[in-house]
């Protein structure tokens, strides 16, 4: 399964609480992704997903929720 990690550092002042991650949760969860995880302490996600879900349709996503992360690491498994 490929895994997608975003750095979301330089859109810091967009993400102000739980309820910001649980939103990008929650659409991610809907698009079909197996697996998110978020570290609060290096504002990086981590995303495992399955084909035919692609990076773009992820990244669709986050914009959709006024969200620009940048590409952290990607690791096509």
């Amino acid at each position: 399964m490929p895994i997608l990690e975003l750095d979301f550092r330089e859109v810091f002042k967009g993400i102000s609480c739980g309820g910001c991650i649980s939103t990008i949760e929650h659409a991610l969860y809907r698009l079909g992704v197996s697996h998110f995880e978020f570290d609060l302490i290096e504002f990086t996600a981590r995303i495992v997903y399955q084909e035919p879900l692609t990076k773009s349709d992820i990244f669709d996503t986050m914009h959709q929720l006024n969200y620009e992360p940048r590409l952290h690491k990607f690791i096509e498994d």
